[in-house]
């Protein structure tokens, strides 16, 4: 049994470029394309259904159309190109030949050339042909020229016997120089595409490089070198000239290209010569002259109409619109129509593809944003908390957290200078001020007030200024993240990254940071409070623990001398007084003396003890305090520093993450009908 003829048999000259085509004519049943856990895929094979060429043909483009709206910010070129396409293969038409070039390449004059007919007499339909572009337009409209028996002209269409036409069976689209879009969307509508340039310019014409890189791979166009004139170099040279440039155009250096060799026929004519001959034709058919004369013109003729190479560009252009395969019977004649609309579909895919890729390259550029953002504001808060704890930041390899970086806030330079700095006045007062002697002579009491004085106007005070002074610098880093999320965040509106949403969620925790900035109520920032409150906290505990504790021993060692003096003075005094014979009235004294000396001993070794212990405390509630206060800076940094560039960075990678997954299912989408 013979097979039917898959896609790419039905469009031979597309079969290396184009492997999308395998779905232009076989579609599987949708139960085995897209299984559903509902209809599982049963072990039976279910064979494939051979549709028509034209509604094969209309499946895929509508496809593709709606992948294109889905997929290209811009997608009126090619949805308005395909719209045309499932109108036109509605029903059969005569192939259409556009003809393309600028008023400098002579493209005019070759369709002028063409179509002109040196046989006929009728001057109506000449000045129709030469004058068609006297009353056009402006900007000049595509004109589509047809066969008919009486001439006719509308605005976009001219009507008129042509030889040529009426043989090729063909419609010429002559297709001016307008905008790149508008150029593309005339040509792509056409079987046959004629790019015309000159051989002054070559491909340096302007849109002509980006046309040819188009329509390199279209199953039936032609690259036309008009010579419009007459130059030093033969044919042959400007072809080889031609053809280099066309090289160099669709390879570049450096670049891999995998499209496969072009389709695109180059040919040479000059429409300059073809003119001539016409025009000595025409004036040897109307003046009388002598048959020498008249044979001489007609050599003439002869020769510039070979030079022109007019003839073989009509037979190519010919040729080139008729279905080539060699079992394509000649009635189906939908099939130029379904090449042109099968060449449209690779340029609607490619042109997804293209946007996909610049779509995943945004998100590698937002991806790396992101990741600088987080960077700069990661430095600013180690900077910062370095500025806070006066210990060096760490190189640029180490950044993070504190606790990513293994530290444990105690030690805090910053602090420890400050607890240094108060250790040694309040030691000075002690060592000075509150000496056991001091005690001996009633300072006993005042030992609480005088440390509570110190202790109350000199614990932490520089440490506070320090403190309110880099709150200052907290809240400009602030300020700053918050300018630069908002900077992040900030897409314009017809980005797929511009976000309503996330701009509202930040805007209200700007507006949040805002009143934590406020320094109207409470008298400072919530966020210098609390970095200033652990202070209060260990100075409280200081006031309220340890200045006590020093009063209280300092009141009961002189309580205890003085129960060790009247202890042992009346000891010796009895032992004098109850007459024991070695107890004199010398030595009486000498035993109170040394009563009273001992006592005084135990009570200064009794004191420094207390003292040691005081201070002991006092480096136990410093280290404290250090911790305390890193866990405070932390907690400032993380929760107020850096929460809006957290919400920021989270919300744009939402965002980030629900496009790629748009991309994902576009590609797989893509990957479906281009296989």
């Amino acid at each position: 049994m013979r097979k039917a003829p898959t896609a790419l048999a039905r469009f031979p000259s597309l079969q290396p470029h184009s492997p999308y085509h395998r779905s232009l004519v076989t579609t599987l049943s949708p139960l085995t394309a897209h299984p559903h856990p509902t209809n599982p895929v049963v072990d039976k094979p279910i064979a494939a259904v051979q549709l028509p060429l034209p509604l094969a043909t209309k499946n895929i483009l509508r496809a593709s159309s709606d992948l294109a709206q889905r997929s290209i910010p811009n997608p009126e070129l090619w949805t308005t190109s395909a719209n045309r396409a499932l109108a036109d293969l509605c029903q059969p038409r005569k192939p259409v030949v556009a003809v393309y070039g600028d008023l400098h390449s002579g493209a005019r004059d070759i369709v002028t050339a063409l179509l002109e007919d040196p046989l006929s007499g009728d001057q109506e339909k000449r000045n129709a042909l030469t004058g068609r572009h006297d009353a056009t337009t402006h900007p000049p409209k595509p004109l589509s020229i047809t066969y008919d028996e009486q001439c006719s002209r509308t605005d976009a269409s001219l009507r008129l016997r042509a030889p040529w036409l009426e043989k090729a069976n063909v419609t010429v689209l002559e297709v001016p120089e307008l905008d790149i879009n508008r150029s593309l969307q005339a040509l792509l509508t056409a079987d046959h595409v004629v790019l015309v340039t000159d051989n002054i310019r070559f491909l340096t014409q302007p849109h002509i490089a980006s046309l040819v890189r188009t329509f390199a791979h279209h199953p039936s166009s032609r690259l036309l070198l008009n010579r419009v004139v007459t130059s030093s170099t033969t044919v042959r040279d400007d072809e080889a000239e031609l053809s280099r440039q066309l090289n160099r155009l669709l390879y570049p250096e450096n670049t891999q290209v995998d499209n496969g060799p072009p389709t695109m026929q180059i040919s040479t004519a000059s429409s300059t010569e073809a003119l001539d001959a016409l025009d000595i034709f025409r004036n040897t058919q109307s003046s009388s002259l002598p048959s020498s004369a008249r044979a001489a013109s007609l050599e003439v003729y002869q020769r510039k109409s070979l030079a022109s190479s007019l003839s073989s560009l009509a037979t190519q252009i010919a040729a080139a619109v008729r279905p080539r395969h060699p079992t394509l019977a000649s009635s189906d004649l939908y099939y130029t129509q379904s090449a042109t609309a099968a060449f449209l579909v690779s340029r609607i895919l490619h042109a997804c593809q293209v946007s996909l890729s610049e779509a995943q390259s945004e998100i590698s550029h937002v991806e790396h944003r992101i990741d600088l953002f987080r960077t700069k504001t990661t430095e600013d808060r180690i900077d910062l908390e370095a500025s806070f704890t006066g210990v060096d930041p760490p190189c640029k390899a180490s950044t993070g957290t504190r606790h990513e970086r293994g530290d444990t806030g105690e030690g805090l330079p910053l602090v420890e200078g400050e607890m240094a700095r108060c250790e040694s006045a309040a030691y000075s007062v002690l060592r000075d001020q509150l000496t056991w002697w001091a005690l001996l002579r009633g300072k006993v009491d005042d030992v609480g007030d005088v440390m509570r004085d110190v202790v109350i106007d000199d614990y932490g005070r520089e440490l506070e200024k320090k403190i309110v002074f880099l709150c200052g610098r907290l809240a400009s880093t602030q300020r700053k993240c918050s300018y630069l999320s908002t900077e992040l965040v900030t897409f314009p509106p017809s980005s797929p990254f511009h976000s309503p949403v996330l701009a509202n969620i930040l805007a209200q925790q700007q507006q949040l940071d805002g009143q934590t900035l406020s320094t109207s109520s409470p008298p400072l920032p919530t966020y210098t409070a609390n970095l200033l409150q652990p202070i209060n906290t260990r100075r409280d505990q200081i006031l309220s623990q340890l200045i006590p504790q020093l009063h209280s021993r300092a009141q009961l060692l002189l309580l205890r001398l003085y129960l060790i003096t009247v202890t042992s003075t009346g000891s010796a005094l009895a032992g004098w007084i109850s007459g024991i014979e070695w107890v004199t009235g010398d030595v009486a004294v000498g035993l109170g003396a040394l009563g009273v000396v001992a006592g005084a001993r135990w009570s200064v070794g009794r004191w420094d003890k207390a003292r040691q212990r005081f201070w002991k405390g006092w480096r136990r509630i410093g280290q404290g305090l250090s911790r305390d206060i890193q866990g405070s800076l932390d907690g400032a940094l993380d929760g107020f520093l850096l929460r809006t560039q957290e919400v920021a960075c989270k919300g744009l990678e939402e965002v980030v993450a629900t496009r790629a997954k748009n991309i994902e299912e576009l590609r797989f989408e893509h990957d479906i009908i281009a296989h």
